[in-house]
């Protein structure tokens, strides 16, 4: 993750990540490719309801019906940082709402 000054100030690592294509599309190195809503493997948005934006990253299809599951991370105020939270890792498996 970069700042508006182009600076890297964090990196999230993940041996799971997914990114859903679909049969027409085809990634080709060094271009980028439009995904739609329901197939990206980023999603920014406010979890915790802190007023703070939080990210989540695609891990899989472990969600209900083998949905789209993500690990979540919240911004931490006070280490300046995403923080991976596992006890929102779950919560898309009890509420097929959630990630629409």
């Amino acid at each position: 993750m970069f700042n508006n000054s182009n600076t890297k100030v964090q990196t999230f690592v993940s041996d799971d990540l997914v990114i859903d294509l679909k049969p027409d599309q085809k990634p080709k190195p060094g271009k980028m490719m439009e995904l739609a809503k329901d197939q990206s493997a980023i999603i920014i948005d406010d979890f915790n309801f802190d007023g703070t934006e939080d990210i989540a990253l695609r891990n899989g299809n472990m969600g209900n019906y083998h949905s789209a599951s993500y690990d979540v991370y919240v911004f931490n105020s006070t280490r300046m940082s995403f923080v991976k939270v596992k006890n929102l890792r779950n919560l898309h498996q009890t509420d097929l709402i959630f990630w629409c």
